[in-house]
């Protein structure tokens, strides 16, 4: 009977760290391909093995219980508060590896810009355009997102030129519900029935938000110019677009993801009547869009229509 009993134990052990490793096995693979391509240095080689370490060892048995549920990360100079095993890292990927935002030569940002950060999570885009010497204008409705956002704007040095909006935008102000996808910080604003989920919205998952618009917005930062607005919306950029008809105007660039072809034409409805020219999209990560307004266009070596050089 004992030797039954610990066979079926190790049964059972075996098996969960076995779907342990096979289910964290991409993410210990984007890890490892993020220390050969940004990390320079001893130490960040050791903190991404560290995470590595805890995304599978989080995914034994009690794991959860006794291991840190977030975790110090410091990646090409430049420091995060991250959640283990939720998959962040490929927001770094994207932002500071892939460069998924700076396509474009116009789309790189300058000293003394004013950028907008909408959808800024835990602020991969906004601590990047931060340390390039602009002033950013962040929004992000999620609760946990929102407090590592801030985590990471002091870690950086970036207080006195980071400016954070805790709320969500649409086109027209109200209250509503932020509802975050299963084992990560991103989610979906629902706004009464107007926005359909695919699983019915539960207390844990379903965070009270304030919803905004991107004219309230901008007019409460004081700002007159807009040189680069991101927007990064699982699915809402028309639909913060249409709350910005006023403020458009004193934006010079936007570049934003779009999740389907009919997404982005939405997105053409209401810029291109306002004077921006799409000059680049791509298909990756869901697709990314890029929009001029010609007089924007600085990089004399540049075309409109033509992508740029990887940035630094």
């Amino acid at each position: 009977m004992w030797r039954d009993a610990m066979g079926t134990l190790a049964r059972s052990w075996s098996g969960r760290i076995g779907s342990a490793i096979g289910w964290n096995r991409w993410y210990v693979r984007l890890l490892m391909a993020g220390a050969l391509v940004t990390s320079v240095s001893p130490r960040e080689r050791l903190s991404l093995a560290w995470v590595a370490a805890l995304v599978c060892a989080r995914s034994l048995p009690y794991g959860r219980a006794f291991l840190p549920r977030q975790v110090w990360l410091q990646l090409s100079g430049a420091r995060f508060l991250l959640g283990v095993g939720r998959g962040e890292l490929d927001g770094f990927r994207q932002v500071w590896v892939e460069h998924a935002y700076e396509k474009h030569s116009s789309f790189h940002t300058q000293p003394g810009w004013t950028v907008m950060d909408v959808g800024a999570n835990v602020g991969f885009y906004t601590v990047r355009q931060g340390l390039q010497g602009a002033r950013v204008i962040a929004v992000e409705p999620g609760h946990e997102a929102c407090s590592r956002l801030r985590a990471a704007v002091r870690a950086n040095g970036l207080g006195d030129t980071v400016t954070i909006y805790p709320c969500a935008l649409a086109d027209a102000p109200g209250r509503g519900w932020f509802y975050t996808d299963r084992g990560t910080v991103m989610g979906k604003l629902v706004i009464s029935s107007r926005l359909q989920v695919r699983e019915p919205i539960t207390q844990d998952r379903a965070q009270p938000t304030r919803v905004r618009t991107l004219d309230e917005i901008v007019a409460e930062a004081g700002t007159e110019t807009i040189d680069l607005l991101k927007i990064d919306a699982e699915g809402d950029e028309a639909v913060i677009l249409a709350g910005g008809r006023q403020s458009l105007a004193l934006v010079h660039r936007v570049v934003l993801e779009y999740h389907s072809p009919d997404l982005l034409k939405e997105v053409r409805d209401i810029l291109e009547p306002n004077g921006f020219v799409e000059v680049y999209h791509d298909d990756r990560y869901g697709g990314h869009a890029y929009f001029l307004r010609p007089e924007a266009n600085t990089d004399e070596c540049t075309s409109l229509d033509q992508p740029a050089s990887k940035p630094v």
